[in-house]
């Protein structure tokens, strides 16, 4: 069933006043948007920010930026080590205190930053309140900061970028069960050169290894990195695809865009707008010099980067992701 007041009126039952059908259309859709939620998943560097700013700038949908919520590796600070540091939070001191560490961007990503410069501009004294009168699980915590941006950006529906490892796939599946998942993929080949090239993933190698070493043991580092987590990635869309979670591959929206940003609304349920064919550009990994929308010559720029052993590497451990995907 599609909006309540439109199917009333094009049926013809009866004729309302203009203000009651808007009055109604918003009561009909509020009631569907319950525990609604779109979260981006999948392997990175594989074009998010195209479904960022297509959802975040053309639509009602707040898409949280990237917040390290849970990974599984102790050597990489997230906000689930946080709460654990704070006691899990048993009393409002501990609150204050893992608040202030995430406002001060002790977790080293997106969405900390753009709080801690003020950026995103989310009341400290509130989300404190929300927790302390919270159960203050895992999946409470992660709620309250993802509505809380979307009462910021003045949203109805709220989502996340990346919000957790691939690991922890299930836990978001479970947490929000009839959420939206963005599964996003890319060819193994230039999703890991996008990778290996990424200078914000070479300056953490550099950082947690304190001694010199070779920039090809550097890179070596990041290859293996990101080979895991495009394998995990791929392993766990397999486990867990169902209805609720679209497959998306890079190449498709660069080839097509019209079409999947068509196929992502009717996923979505919501309203194709011209605009979302030309999203704007922001530290991408699909672009050089261009300023909005889609360049193909980002299909083949792989191939000006990529050394032929690493690409021997690549296509040896990601065999079996390459065919979840449908990649040959």
């Amino acid at each position: 069933m599609g909006d309540f007041s439109v199917d009333v009126m094009k049926k013809g039952y009866f004729k309302i006043n203009p203000f009651f059908i808007k009055l109604a259309r918003f009561f009909w859709n509020q009631h569907n948007m319950i525990d609604k939620k779109v979260f981006i998943m999948g392997s990175a560097r594989s074009g998010s920010k195209i479904f960022l700013n297509i959802l975040e700038k053309n639509s009602n949908i707040a898409i949280t930026p990237e917040m390290k919520f849970w990974v599984p590796w102790k050597w990489e600070k997230c906000v689930i080590d946080l709460i654990k540091d704070n006691n899990f939070l048993q009393n409002e001191e501990d609150i204050k205190s893992f608040i202030e560490q995430l406002w001060n961007a002790e977790v080293d990503t997106t969405f900390w930053h753009l709080i801690r410069d003020r950026l995103i501009k989310i009341d400290k004294k509130d989300i404190i309140s929300k927790i302390f009168h919270s159960d203050k699980s895992f999946q409470s915590i992660f709620k309250i900061f993802i509505e809380s941006y979307r009462e910021f950006k003045g949203k109805e529906i709220s989502g996340a970028q990346y919000p957790l490892h691939p690991y922890y796939y299930n836990f978001l599946i479970n947490w929000f069960p009839n959420g939206k998942f963005l599964h996003l993929c890319r060819e193994p080949r230039a999703n890991l050169t996008s990778f290996i090239s990424k200078r914000h993933f070479k300056s953490i190698i550099k950082e947690k290894f304190k001694y010199r070493m070779p920039m090809k043991i550097y890179e070596i580092a990041l290859l293996s990195y990101g080979i895991f987590n495009y394998y995990f990635a791929a392993k766990q869309y397999k486990q867990y695809k169902n209805d609720n979670i679209l497959l998306c591959k890079f190449e498709e929206f660069i080839k097509n865009p019209e079409i999947s940003i068509k196929n992502l609304c009717n996923f979505l349920k919501i309203d194709y707008k011209k605009e979302m064919l030309n999203p704007p550009v922001e530290d991408s990994s699909y672009e050089i010099n261009l300023k909005k929308g889609f360049d193909k010559k980002t299909l083949i720029r792989w191939k000006e980067r990529l050394s032929p052993l690493n690409e021997k590497i690549i296509i040896s451990f990601t065999n079996k992701p390459m065919k979840i995907y449908g990649y040959k």
